[in-house]
């Protein structure tokens, strides 16, 4: 609209600016006459400062390691008019409703995300000891090369389908749908180097004695193993399982003796991107090549004191076992020992 206002001062027809620009031709004689300067619909309930403040203060907590979730905006902005005096005819109890809360996320540029949980101590870690870190990692790894600075970790893949919501009558009080399903899950570890060289996988499954067939049709130099009780590619080997299975013929349980075979889809599958990505990876994490710039900046910006108080860096919880190391050091026979002198001597 303001692109076309100014088409229409510039001298282009009333007409020609509202085809340009997908305006309601009826509103530029207002807009151009300066008879409508408000914005358009109903007034909101804050104004603009109220709003911005709030949206500001959602920001602080969530940087501090407590975000609010929908109920709890909901119940501020309730106690905020409580506290002024102020009372909404149109909200109940003066409490906002969930509409009026997604156009407030809309109008200040706010948005829904999923948070996951973390523990104190490690949010209590600062930039100091990062630091500290990769300057014991630096001498550590200074004569290691790329191609034996290895990183792995386990994913847990299930055949479960999991729940689904369905359409049905209103006041149906159970509702079930015929699906074969189990809880059974099976362990992968992936295993790749700063090189971009992928290892083959290793398979752990929920069993005493592995059969023949669980080990047929799979990547090339897969290694299997079996149980008694049972991340650099840890959420993709999961993500692209899922797709690999849901193309199966196989809806309900995957039975064992095909689980090689969707998981050499599934190796082919990434085998074009795999050595990019785990290049990529290591080099995300500071390592190699070395840069603690890469961890630093996902430090939240802005952390005064209190918010480092909240978040608990002032906090040095005590280990009650286990060997002391410096973080990034080799933890070696010699290292221990050497730990262990110099405690003894303080």
């Amino acid at each position: 609209m303001e692109k076309a206002v100014d088409a229409v001062r510039e001298g282009m027809s009333q007409r020609a600016a509202a085809i340009k620009f997908n305006v309601p031709r009826i509103s530029l004689p207002r807009r151009v006459g300066g008879k409508q300067t408000k914005p358009v619909g109903h007034p909101t309930v804050l104004s603009q400062a109220e709003e911005e403040t709030i949206a500001k203060t959602l920001g602080v907590v969530a940087k501090w390691g407590f975000p609010l979730n929908r109920v709890d905006v909901r119940d501020v902005i309730k106690k905020y008019l409580d506290k002024q005096g102020k009372e909404v005819v149109v909200f109940k109890n003066n409490t906002p409703g969930p509409d009026f809360l997604d156009s407030f996320i809309t109008r200040n540029n706010l948005s829904i995300r999923t948070a996951s949980n973390i523990k104190r101590s490690r949010s209590s870690v600062n930039r100091d000891d990062i630091l500290k870190f990769f300057n014991n990692a630096e001498v550590a790894l200074q004569d290691v090369k790329s191609i034996n600075l290895y990183n792995y970790d386990e994913t847990n893949v299930t055949d479960d389908p999991g729940a689904k919501k369905v359409i049905v009558p209103r006041n149906t009080k159970r509702v079930e749908r015929v699906q074969e399903h189990s809880r059974a899950s099976i362990s992968i570890m992936v295993c790749g180097n700063a090189n971009g060289d992928l290892l083959p996988p290793m398979v752990v499954y929920k069993a005493l004695n592995i059969n023949e067939n669980w080990t047929q049709g799979g990547p090339v130099g897969k290694k299997d193993a079996s149980s008694a009780s049972v991340r650099s590619y840890e959420k993709e080997v999961e993500r692209n399982f899922r797709q690999v299975a849901k193309g199966s013929r196989y809806p309900g349980c995957i039975p064992k003796e095909q689980f090689p075979v969707l998981l050499g889809r599934l190796w082919s599958g990434i085998s074009d991107s795999v050595s990019q990505n785990l290049v990529s990876d290591f080099r995300a994490t500071g390592l190699h090549p070395p840069n603690p710039t890469e961890v630093l900046k996902r430090i939240p910006d802005g952390l005064d004191d209190a918010g480092e108080e909240h978040r608990g860096s002032g906090e040095k919880q005590k280990r009650k076992r286990g060997q002391k190391i410096e973080p990034g050091t080799n933890a070696s026979a010699v290292n221990i020992e050497e730990t262990e002198l110099n405690v003894e001597e303080a």
